[in-house]
């Protein structure tokens, strides 16, 4: 019996990892939003800023660049680079976390709508060191603005998570 409440708990804590592999295939289904490109989008970012915040024990920043390396893999992008946009995003979420936690919904999704336009600036400029082409800034601002108008929906189902995790815990 004990065994079985120790697997059980297990399974909870490793679900935002799960979760967030998920959230990458998610991201990846082909979407024609602008009909000369593929449209590709990092949901996961919201997974790691509510965890970040929320239960940084749960989705520290190990699992973070792991994410950021399957991301990387999985985009044919060099290694490291969205690792790097991840591992900023935890590192700004656990430098004002005690600020975060008592804000309310709304200025929590300004500040992660901030955070990821800045992240989204970062890879744009990364994108273009490493490629030597600009992509067009359409591309980027529609991955911006698809992101965080999905947060909230995505936010709720984090929630709802969280506080399974917290039971178990």
């Amino acid at each position: 019996m004990k065994s079985w409440i120790k697997l059980k708990k297990n399974v909870w804590m490793s679900t935002p990892f799960l979760l967030g592999i998920l959230m990458i295939l998610l991201g990846q289904i082909p979407f024609s939003l602008m009909p000369y490109y593929h449209q590709s989008f990092p949901f996961v970012v919201g997974l790691i800023f509510y965890f970040g915040i929320f239960n940084p024990h749960v989705l520290n920043i190990f699992f973070v660049f792991l994410l950021g390396l399957m991301m990387d893999i999985i985009t044919t992008l060099p290694l490291g680079f969205y690792s790097f946009g991840f591992v900023f995003i935890y590192f700004m979420v656990s430098l004002f976390q005690s600020y975060l936690l008592e804000m309310i919904f709304t200025q929590t999704w300004f500040i992660f709508g901030l955070l990821f336009f800045c992240t989204d600036v970062l890879w744009a400029f990364l994108f273009f060191l490493i490629s030597n082409a600009w992509v067009s800034t359409g591309f980027w601002f529609v991955q911006f603005v698809f992101v965080v108008l999905t947060y909230p929906l995505f936010c709720r189902f984090y929630g709802r998570l969280n506080r399974k995790i917290l039971e178990v815990q």
